[in-house]
């Protein structure tokens, strides 16, 4: 299976979020590490990559029926969120900040 990535994008003006890049082998790469470079988190889900690339285009807004995908995505988000905050919070309190 070829390497691929997803840029999704959210827009409040828009009607919903899209997908902004499709990227494949060399573009997935540098769309990783760009990730990595500005701190954007990367979520790894091959079985949802793959429902979201097969189900829309690039420059598409998601549409409603492929929403929970991203509701299970945010979630994580979320969950990972909360625990960096936890771990930042503790490290500063312990250094008596």
């Amino acid at each position: 299976m070829k390497k691929r990535a997803l840029v999704i994008k959210y827009n409040k003006e828009e009607f919903g979020p899209k997908i902004l890049i499709k990227g494949e082998e060399l573009l997935a790469k540098k769309i990783l590490e760009k990730a990595k470079e500005y701190g954007i988190l990367i979520v790894e889900d091959k079985e949802k990559l793959q429902i979201l690339w097969n189900g829309v285009e690039e420059g598409e807004i998601i549409p409603e029926d492929l929403w929970e995908i991203l509701v299970d995505i945010y979630r994580f988000v979320i969950k990972f969120n909360r625990n960096f905050l936890k771990e930042v919070f503790y490290e500063s309190k312990g250094k008596g900040e």
